[in-house]
């Protein structure tokens, strides 16, 4: 019941647009719980709502189990389907760029996922340059494919 893999000749290469929308997608969905829990600290931390402090450090628990546990299934989706949330709304898959095959764990959280992630959050000029190798690559293959020889394809 294994889907055999797709060969790098067949697959059809993702276009930019597509991969766009299912990044602000994937983005979006991790950035929610994140900002709850951000958001609810900050104002603990601040005394904005005094009194408030124990709804306060609820919001700010609730928001990051929230997004812990959503990166959680955003990676084992990945892993098992070669899928973000976003990718499967838009209909696109990850695969090995070698032979378009399924990539490793390693390659899809590591290097596709927790690397580009903490840099983006920490060094947002280095989004820029991540998506800017892809715009400029004939093959549309970003810093973060790079990194895990990983493509995306539609499908």
């Amino acid at each position: 019941m294994s889907e055999a893999p797709v060969t790098a000749a067949a697959a059809q290469m993702a276009p930019i647009q597509s991969r766009a929308t299912a990044a602000f997608l994937d983005i979006s969905l991790l950035a929610l719980p994140g900002l709850l829990g951000l958001s609810a600290g900050v104002a603990r931390a601040w005394h904005w709502m005094p009194g408030n402090e124990g709804v306060l450090f609820n919001g700010m628990i609730v928001g990051i189990v929230a997004f812990v546990l959503l990166a959680a299934t955003q990676c084992a989706l990945l892993v098992w389907t070669g899928q973000s949330y976003g990718k499967l709304a838009a209909q696109l898959r990850v695969v090995n760029a070698s032979d378009g095959g399924k990539p490793t764990p390693v390659a899809l959280i590591v290097w596709r996922t927790l690397v580009p992630g903490l840099f983006w959050t920490f060094l947002p000029p280095v989004a820029l340059i991540d998506v800017g190798v892809g715009l400029m690559r004939k093959d549309q293959r970003c810093a973060h494919d790079l990194m895990a020889g990983t493509r995306v394809v539609k499908g």
